[in-house]
């Protein structure tokens, strides 16, 4: 039971990580016309998020090799096992994602030297570096559990899939500090765009759960009767009160940011999105590590 609960935690401060920095990313897309104060923010966002990354991806690989090893916490060390898991897809998964961690920790802190006295720019080469990783992060999904021993469009789904709920549970705490310090003008003005960007990515969310559902039950029937598919279930209700939040922040909360009662209203939206955010992210470490999606 320990390594299992050890196991967990890592998995799920790697998604955590995970979604910090690809949502960090995005937020710093969004902002591009904010003050120091919001860009130095979501710098120390994305880099926390990169470091912790590096640390729960390579932590979590040896937290299997002492669970394979079973000889207590040295056995985390036992070089015979760390060489098989190392050749195995638990091993090239977790070397994607440390790599994918080191390539946005590594610009983002070179740029971050400095600022706010100078400004910041992500030339070409940065911009590659970080699409990079993100496209590593996405395909050391596809390397482990029941995906990697499915077809190349179930690969390809569980990539769309994963930058697409990072995109948008990353988005939260960078929206949730603007209701604090940005303009209700300029607030209103950047929620609007994250809501009609918002629209691409729930759809690619969609559409690529759906497809994978089809690829990974047999039968509808097992969403209630193994625990795979009633953990899924568990999934699929937190993010359909992701959706139902989401829909009332564009609907009706955005449109009516005129005032601090506005911006009140719109926060604790965003603070329940993030409460509910944190559930489905624990349900999907669960799912990939002590069940294997």
């Amino acid at each position: 039971m320990g390594w299992d609960i050890s196991s967990l935690v890592a998995k799920a401060l790697t998604l955590m990580a995970m979604v910090s920095i690809v949502g960090g990313f995005f937020c710093m897309y969004l902002v591009v016309k904010s003050g120091s104060q919001v860009r130095l923010y979501l710098i120390n966002y994305i880099k926390i998020g990169a470091l912790v990354g590096v640390i729960a991806s390579s932590l979590y690989f040896f937290i299997q090799v002492g669970a394979f090893s079973q000889t207590g916490l040295k056995g985390m060390f036992d070089l015979t096992m760390i060489t098989i898991l190392a050749q195995s897809g638990l091993g090239y998964a977790s070397l994607n994602r440390v790599i994918a961690f080191t390539l946005v920790l590594a610009p983002i802190s070179y740029k971050a030297k400095g600022y706010p006295k100078t400004e910041i720019t992500y030339g070409f080469f940065s911009v590659f570096l970080i699409v990079i990783s993100g496209l590593l992060i996405a395909y050391s999904f596809s390397q482990i559990g029941h995906v990697a021993e499915l077809q190349i469009g179930a690969r390809f789904a569980i990539g769309f899939h994963v930058l697409a709920i990072s995109l948008w549970i990353g988005s939260l705490f960078p929206l949730f500090y603007l209701c604090k310090v940005e303009e209700i003008a300029r607030l209103q003005k950047i929620m609007q765009r994250f809501g009609e960007l918002a629209i691409v990515f729930v759809a690619v969310l969609i559409l690529s759960g759906l497809y994978l559902l089809l690829q990974l039950l047999e039968s509808p029937i097992e969403l209630i009767s193994t625990p795979y598919g009633i953990t899924l279930i568990l999934k699929l209700a937190g993010v359909s009160a992701l959706l139902f939040l989401g829909a009332l922040n564009k609907m009706r909360l955005v449109p009516n940011l005129k005032n601090n009662i506005g911006v009140s209203n719109l926060k604790r939206s965003i603070q329940y999105e993030i409460y509910v955010a944190f559930v489905v992210l624990i349900i999907t470490a669960y799912l990939t590590t002590l069940i294997g999606i």
